[in-house]
Parts: structure tokens; C-alpha cells; sequence
């Protein structure tokens, strides 16, 4: 809308098409910001970029100062109103205690547990929308709900989610529901990640307003949020920078002013002067509403993180480590999955590159023409498409470290649970050659390698597991796997067994055991080193040590090259702990690692 255009047709989704129809009043005016709509997303529109790089910086500011922030779920269902009574009966111990005892209500979990897997809930911007909201209402159709409440009931049925489990399988089992009901883990849940996480991302006052930042920006880009997805892939980073600690600082509780601008050199002394007097006079003079949020953080954002939607794709992710590395002074980041692959281009964005390039192809050959003609060199003309090679990052990395040893055999991937009996063979779990039997103790090197030698909550793994990782490999199948959800589900299974099973199963999904060459030579001598690496491990592969990453890598020699792929991180077992570095010297006489070498990443 403009001064000289009042009226004009706008094409918006069904979604939000649905959602103003349903928010819309016949007799009150209703101010809504919708970023579809107010921020201008047309590709075609060279301001575009300018206009979304501008606003995406100043989205925190459009939640946390708006009245309410409206969450649409979409249109509804014939069980939504059900759905919503349900939850809202969760919220009642009593009654929450009730359901779950008696077992009764299978389609009732069910829907919830749809609700639960919603595609909005899957979407990366959401969390910074109810973060920073002031107040959030959840719309689903004509049913709505406040947030806090919403949560609370998705947070209890949480800590009941296995006694939910079994009602639905039984129900499964019964026909009392579809046979082709799928029943997610947890992890699978967006609802439950985004309750969970944000809780517990800022600590606020009584009334509800901000008051410190608990999380970096590290751990929120590569571990807390990996289910939700952005379709810019940038906004991996973008959508959570107003959310860390580490991209904002706390001021001194005073709102500063935004309309003041420093004043140029020669007045910079006049201009620092009337800047503190400006804010001396805000500070005693200006009233301050209880109804109006105080602005108790200020972004304060290195120049690296800043959003800008014209940086190539490699640029912003090497920025992103660069910063990471310098801040944590630790290469962890390069071990975790956290950057999702450039999306593929849609049929009219290939059409646009197809003909940008065919236009400059013409244009190169008219140059080329004029100057034959004139016989002069035809000037090149360059190509810039958004799949161009970064500015700043040249694709390599070179890092300090050294070899541990070389995979010498590897196995298949772990799918669907099931552990084949190469990895469990490789950790010395095989039949006696004269009496056919196994062992009846399971050797320390399987059971921590199958865990990682950490239980549940992260610390050392109990000596019970073992206990519990032999009552699971006498049930292997006639092929010596073990098949975890074989038994894991069944009603008699202890829970003692369950929770080594899911432990286990967290550990080795989609990962390969490995088993390395050793060494045998007169200087040094060494068994061979047995462990569980990441799914696109192979044999060849080195297993190094670099100085900054807290576990041991898999590197993969580029051929033809001096330059490795880095293929994951990896656990070995006995080399978790530094093991593998040599011991201190008692005479400071030369630095332990000052010969050695390292590798280039790339």
C-alpha cells in the first residue's frame, strides 16, 4: 500500500489466508504484524534483500513489545475442541494421575500426540516468537489456549510418555486404534523440544519480562535445536541470535534512547556531553508504565553474526566457526551436525539462473563481436549466482594434531536398532572354540563402547549395565544380531533393562563399530583399537586426535592431496580420557607437542 495505490490485490498462502479470516472482526479493526505480509518477500525485488536483512535484525523488538503473540496451528480438525478439553484436563494432577492409572482413553493420547507432531511446532523462527513473548495464545481453528497453559500440559504428558507409549500399543494391539498408528520417540516431538527449550533459555522476573540470557549461541545453532528447520538456511543462525547470551549484553536498567545519533568529529566531546544529559533527563524526568516492557537488554553483536541475507552461504558458516572457535577456544563445532546442506533450488529459481546466464553468454559474445571489430580484447564478464564461491572462506582449515591409527575393518550401519554381530564380535563378544558357548561376563570394552560409558543424564555409566548388556545378548536372533526393539517393548521387560536399551539405542543409531590395524613395530607396539564411529565411516579411514576437540576424530585422506575430509567424530574406547597423549615431562625442557604437525581440512 502506498499513497498513490490504496487498494490493490496481495496472494498470500492458505495458511495465513485461514488464519485472517478467522482473526478478522466485522465491527473492530484488528492490528496484526504478519512477516509474509511485512516484509516484503519477492524474490524478483532487488530491495528485497535489503528490506529482509534490516527487519530480521530487529525481530526481537516486533515480540517482545507486542501485546500478544498469536501461535496458528491451521484450520482444526472434527477433534480439535476435543483435543484442546483433553489437555486442558492434563493440567488437573488428579485427573492427569486418573488417565494414566486406568489406561482408558487411547484416542484422546493419540490426538495429542498428533497436536504434538504439527508442523508449526517444526519451524525455526517459532522459537525465538514465544521466547520473547510478553504473552502467546495458541489458535487451533476456533479452539485457543493460552501458551503457559499449553505448555504445562505438554510438559506433564511428557514425564508419562512410556506409560502413553504402552496405552497406545496396547490400544494397537486391541484395535481400538489404527494398526498403522505410528508412535514417535520423544525426540520426534517438536512440541516437547520447543516446551523444554523454552523454558529454560532466559531467567525472568514475576512478571514475566526478561531478565538474563542462560544459553550461547554455540549450543543453541548446533545442540538444542536441531528438529526445527528453516527453509532459509541462514536462519540456522539468524533466528536464534537474539536468544544467547553471548550475542546480547545487559545495560544498566535505564531505557536508552534510540532517536539520538552521535554527532560527527570536530564535536565529538559536545556531542558525548549531550548525549549524557539526554539521558539524565530520560532517566528522572521521563514517566515510565508499568504496562510498558523496560528494555533491559541491548544487542550488542559482532560484526561476523550480523544478519545480512547478501553474504554468500560458506561465508556465513565459516564466520559462525570462526566466532565459535575464538570464543570457546575449542573445536567442537566442526564435530557436530549442526549446518543443514544449501536447499535446492525451485523450478522458477533454476529457470532465473538458466536465463541470467544465457543473458550474460550474450552479452559476452556481443563484447566479443564489438571488439573484433575494433580489435581490441574483449573484457571478461563475470557470472554472480547464488551458488558463488565464498569471498572470505577458501574451503580450508588447518588444524594442529596426529594420527592415532587407521580403521581396519568396519561394520554396516546400525538401522532400525538392530546390532550386528560384526560390532558385537569386534568388542570380544564370541563363542568359546571348544565349547561353543559365550561368555558369562560381558568384556568392559563392548558394554562402554555400546553406551559411550555414559548413562542417561551423561555421567559415567553404572557397573549394572553390564549386568543389563548381558541379559540383552542372550537374546540375539539365529544371525548373532541383536535387535534391541525386539524386546524393548515388550510389557514384561523390566524397567531397569529399558533404560540400558534406550541408552544403547541413543548411542548406536545409524552409527558403524570399527575396528583399527594396531601397530607392530619395535618402537611401539598396540592392540588394536575397537570403537563406534559416524555412519559414513569407512575403512581407511584415520582415527586422530586434534588439539581443541574434546573426543577423537575420523579424518579421510583427499586423493592426490595432502588435505582430509572431516567424516565425524567418533568414540574409541580407552582413548576418551587423553589416554593416547604422552605423558607430562617432570623438566620443562621442550614442549611435548612442538614437533607436531597437523592437517588441512577441507
Amino acid at each position: 500500500m502506498t499513497a498513490f495505490n490504496h487498494s490493490s490485490k496481495f496472494y498470500v498462502r492458505s495458511n495465513l489466508y485461514s488464519a485472517l479470516r478467522q482473526f478478522r472482526k466485522a465491527n473492530e479493526d484488528i492490528n496484526l504484524w504478519v512477516d509474509a505480509v511485512c516484509i516484503n518477500q519477492d524474490k524478483n525485488d532487488p530491495k528485497a534483500l535489503i528490506e529482509k536483512t534490516a527487519q530480521v535484525a530487529r525481530m526481537h523488538e516486533v515480540y517482545s513489545q507486542a501485546d500478544s503473540v498469536w501461535v496458528w496451528l491451521g484450520e482444526g480438525t472434527p477433534q480439535t475442541k476435543e483435543t484442546f478439553q483433553f489437555l486442558k484436563s492434563i493440567l488437573n494432577l488428579n485427573t492427569f494421575e486418573d488417565l494414566i492409572k486406568t489406561k482408558e482413553n487411547p484416542d484422546k493420547w493419540y490426538l495429542l500426540v498428533q497436536l504434538m507432531r504439527n508442523q508449526w511446532f517444526s519451524r525455526r523462527w517459532v522459537i525465538q516468537e514465544l521466547a520473547l513473548a510478553r504473552e502467546a495464545v495458541v489458535y487451533w481453528g476456533t479452539s485457543k489456549m493460552m501458551w503457559p497453559d499449553f505448555a504445562d500440559a505438554i510438559a506433564l504428558a511428557m514425564t508419562k510418555y512410556q506409560e502413553i507409549k504402552d496405552i497406545l500399543k496396547l490400544a494397537r494391539k486391541k484395535c481400538l486404534i489404527r494398526q498403522d498408528v505410528d508412535i514417535p520417540e520423544p525426540r520426534a516431538l517438536g512440541a516437547n523440544t520447543l516446551v523444554s527449550a523454552s523454558s529454560n533459555l532466559f531467567r525472568r522476573t514475576d512478571d514475566g519480562h526478561i531478565q538474563q540470557h542462560l544459553v550461547d549461541l554455540e549450543f543453541l545453532v548446533s545442540s538444542l535445536f536441531l528438529p526445527f528447520e528453516a527453509s532459509e538456511p541462514r536462519d540456522t543462525i539468524y533466528a536464534v541470535l537474539s536468544l544467547s547470551r553471548d550475542t546480547t549484553a545487559q545495560t544498566d536498567m535505564i531505557h536508552r534512547l534510540s532517536w539520538p545519533k552521535a554527532l560527527h568529529p570536530p564535536n565529538r566531546t559536545i556531542g558525548s556531553l549531550f548525549s549524557a544529559l539526554l539521558s539524565i533527563f530520560h532517566y528522572f524526568l521521563v514517566p515510565t508504565h508499568q504496562d510498558q516492557a523496560p528494555a533491559l537488554e541491548e544487542h550488542c553483536m559482532d560484526d561476523r553474526l550480523v544478519p545480512n541475507y547478501g553474504k554468500s552461504l560458506t561465508d556465513v558458516w565459516a564466520d559462525f566457526m570462526e566466532y565459535c572457535i575464538e570464543r570457546s577456544q575449542s573445536l567442537d563445532i566442526l564435530c557436530r551436525p549442526w549446518a543443514p546442506p544449501p536447499r535446492d533450488l525451485t523450478w522458477r529459481e533454476a529457470l532465473e539462473l538458466e536465463k541470467a546466464a544465457f543473458e550474460i553468454k550474450s552479452a559476452q559474445q556481443n563484447t566479443n563481436e564489438t571488439s573484433a571489430l575494433k580489435g581490441t580484447d574483449a573484457p571478461s564478464v563475470p557470472i554472480e549466482l547464488s551458488r558463488t564461491v565464498s569471498k572470505k572462506f577458501d574451503g580450508t582449515l588447518h588444524v594442529k594434531g596426529f594420527k592415532i591409527d587407521t580403521v581396519e575393518r568396519a561394520t554396516g550401519r546400525v538401522l532400525d536398532g538392530v546390532i550386528p554381530v560384526e560390532g558385537l564380535k569386534f568388542g570380544g563378544w564370541r563363542k568359546h572354540p571348544s565349547t561353543g558357548e559365550y561368555p558369562d561376563r560381558v568384556p568392559d570394552i563392548l558394554w562402554r563402547t555400546l553406551v559411550a560409558d555414559r548413562d542417561l543424564d551423561g555421567m559415567t555409566a553404572p557397573t549394572w549395565y553390564r549386568r543389563a548388556c548381558l541379559e540383552c545378548l542372550q537374546h540375539t536372533n539365529a544371525d548373532g544380531d541383536l535387535n534391541t526393539k525386539d524386546f524393548k517393548d515388550l510389557d514384561d521387560t523390566p524397567d531397569t533393562m529399558k533404560t540400558f536399551l534406550n541408552r544403547m539405542q541413543a548411542i548406536t543409531w545409524c552409527r558403524r563399530f570399527f575396528l583399527t590395524k594396531g601397530k607392530e613395530n619395535q618402537a611401539h607396539k598396540s592392540k588394536p583399537w575397537y570403537g563406534l564411529g559416524p555412519r559414513d565411516l569407512a575403512e581407511g579411514d584415520l582415527i586422530c586426535i586434534l588439539f581443541g576437540c574434546s573426543v577423537p576424530v575420523v579424518l579421510r585422506k583427499v586423493a592426490t592431496t595432502e588435505c582430509y575430509n572431516f567424516i565425524g567424530e567418533c568414540y574409541v574406547h580407552g582413548m576418551m580420557d587423553g589416554e593416547s597423549l604422552p605423558p607430562r615431562q617432570r623438566l620443562p625442557l621442550s614442549h611435548p607437542y612442538a614437533n607436531v604437525g597437523g592437517f588441512t581440512l577441507v
